[in-house]
């Protein structure tokens, strides 16, 4: 009982990552990540972790080559709101009807996650009437 009450502890001072997706092979890349010129987007690979801390929540963006050890990028980014936006509202059991969305915005960029099936996999979305309604300019 104390190893998990010293785990939780710990988490809660450092961070623990609430959930762990990969970028469909379908999507196109985060906006903050280029490949080099000569490179194929399907030799990388892109995650994205959602953290929380005691300062709120983050969302971990990182790109590597596929079969790389060392991340070539990573953005971190401070999450203005406590979880992903829905337009279909909640479930029985109060959870998101997919899609949902991520606004996500760094280094002066602004890009939007999305979620379209409760799994592990995330796009990024281009649809205008989406970030509309999310309140976003283009």
């Amino acid at each position: 009982m104390s190893k998990i009450l010293l785990i939780a502890s710990l988490c809660f001072l450092v961070s623990c990552s609430e959930s762990n997706f990969v970028l469909s092979p379908e999507s196109r890349l985060p906006k903050w990540f280029d490949i080099p010129e000569g490179e194929e987007q399907s030799d990388y690979t892109a995650t994205l972790d959602y953290y929380i801390n005691r300062n709120g929540h983050k969302a971990v963006l990182k790109i590597k080559k596929k079969h790389g050890f060392f991340w070539v990028k990573r953005i971190s980014i401070k999450l203005k709101s406590l979880g992903p936006t829905s337009f279909n509202g909640r479930d029985s059991e109060g959870l998101l009807i997919h899609p949902s969305y991520e606004v996500l915005s760094a280094e002066g960029i602004t890009d939007v996650v999305e979620h379209k099936y409760r799994n592990n996999i995330f796009y990024m979305n281009d649809d205008p009437d989406v970030w509309e309604k999310l309140g976003i300019e283009r």
